[in-house]
């Protein structure tokens, strides 16, 4: 039964995640009230309060995964799957160390980062960019991590991303995604990553309590 419903869920995780790019347009065509005749020119703009004025398309994402594997969990009887926040952070630091160290002082200061996976990476398809992706459970609030990360980092909030997730959903696609578990067109920038890390004695990844 396990493993009927693991295959279930890596396909609706899977198919999801095909589909993000998607939702977003439909979000994007409710917002500007477009017609889904075929039409593609024909809209017209809402009034101002119109709320489908903010329809959010990651929202409504990601509530319909999650709505599908609370759906799925159901049908085979497993337990609701565990919450965490995402959280990505892209300071203008000048390498991976400095990236690295101020990370270390943040965690050690405050203990509402209760349970954390994180990694420094620098390499991207962009360019040498130090960067910190991070998984934590916590009972913060999404607002606070951000301050918190903001003042450590000494940068702008919009730099720093961060979301909850509930039900499981891309739980163990984020710790494979910090592991350096990778599609493999990322493959390069994973081993590039390895590398400087391996020069500069930083971990590869940092597990405080999560796995």
């Amino acid at each position: 039964m396990e493993l009927a419903y693991s295959k279930e869920r890596q396909m609706i995780v899977d198919k999801y995640l095909r589909l993000q790019g998607w939702y977003m347009e439909v979000a994007d065509n409710v917002r500007k009230n477009k017609k889904f005749d075929g039409h593609e020119d024909e809209w017209k703009p809402r009034e101002p309060d119109d709320p489908l004025n903010e329809f959010d398309g990651g929202k409504f994402w990601m509530s319909c995964m999650e709505t599908e594997l609370k759906l799925l969990e159901e049908k085979y009887g497993m337990k609701v799957g565990k919450k965490h926040m995402w959280v990505g952070i892209n300071p203008q630091t000048k390498d991976m160390k400095e990236c690295y160290d101020i990370t270390i002082k943040m965690l050690e200061k405050h203990n509402y980062f209760e349970k954390v996976l994180w990694c420094v990476e620098a390499h991207t398809d962009q360019g040498y960019r130090p960067h910190v992706h991070m998984m934590i459970e916590t009972k913060a609030k999404p607002h606070r991590i951000i301050e918190t990360i903001s003042k450590n980092f000494k940068c702008s909030k919009n730099f720093v991303e961060c979301k909850n997730y509930k039900n499981g959903v891309l739980y163990n696609e984020h710790i494979q995604y910090i592991q350096g578990n990778k599609t493999d067109n990322k493959l390069e920038n994973v081993e590039r990553d390895r590398q400087e890390r391996n020069e500069e004695k930083i971990p590869h990844y940092i597990n405080n309590g999560l796995i």
